[in-house]
């Protein structure tokens, strides 16, 4: 065996613990940040959020990068797709819970950041789903606390989405990909917020079970509907879009 087949599984192995500390650092960002934003010791919680975000950067230094920078032509496309998603948000309808005055939406908004990791790619397709459903949240008041996660939910979903269906790729991808890359995004998605609001309501607000788990069962209706607007309207457009993304200077 020599050297470079020897030294290639370290390498493997060292990149899988600077990315799971990434990821570790960016949740307790998020959950310090939230807790902040929602007014529980704001100083303190902003503090431990920053500290959890200077050890996420530290870690995605060290961390070996797996491509180029974006091009310009990217940056342009990211925001374009954040700009979209932003707006799709606003396209939509409430249904109030009995906990503490909060709100479930059934909405169009998810399709958009299925079809941003379908059409530019994991990274840049998350990117765009995570920064215009984030700031949609921080114009609503009720949702702002929420914020960090929805940018961190909305990124995997696009992601999921993304690695799956080979979005951002000049090649090609067969339906049955897209398909499934919208529906694995989803379910990801859906997993990630019902097992969220579980935790909030049950550890954090204390409520009883027979609660918790009615207020999820609400939420997990409107989400199963959300998930189907969602991957029939991104799988019908996913091709145009790829198209665009693709010709003149795309990945």
């Amino acid at each position: 065996m020599t050297n470079q087949e020897h030294t290639a599984p370290d390498k493997n192995k060292i990149k899988i613990l600077w990315t799971a500390g990434l990821a570790l650092c960016l949740m307790v960002a998020l959950f310090f940040a939230a807790a902040a934003l929602a007014g529980k010791s704001p100083i303190v919680n902003f503090a431990l959020a920053a500290l959890g975000g200077a050890g996420a950067v530290f870690c995605a230094v060290k961390t070996p990068a797996a491509k180029k920078r974006f091009t310009t032509r990217e940056i342009a496309f990211i925001g374009m797709m954040g700009a979209i998603v932003f707006v799709s948000n606003y396209i939509s309808f409430t249904i109030p819970l009995a906990i503490g005055g909060d709100i479930t939406r059934v909405h169009v908004a998810n399709a958009f950041c299925l079809l941003a990791g379908l059409s530019l790619g994991p990274v840049a397709g998350g990117l765009s789903a995570g920064i215009g459903s984030m700031l949609y949240d921080l114009t609503i008041p009720q949702f702002i606390a929420g914020s960090p996660f929805t940018f961190a939910f909305k990124f995997i979903m696009a992601y999921v989405a993304g690695v799956i269906a080979g979005g951002g790729k000049k090649s090609g991808s067969s339906s049955a990909k897209i398909i499934a890359g919208g529906v694995a995004g989803q379910v990801c998605y859906i997993v990630l917020y019902i097992g969220k609001k579980f935790i909030t309501y049950y550890f954090l607000h204390k409520e009883p079970l027979n609660v918790t788990i009615a207020a999820c069962a609400t939420s997990l209706l409107t989400s199963l509907t959300n998930a189907v607007i969602a991957v029939v309207i991104a799988c019908l457009l996913a091709p145009v879009f790829r198209k665009v993304a693709s010709t003149q200077g795309g990945r």
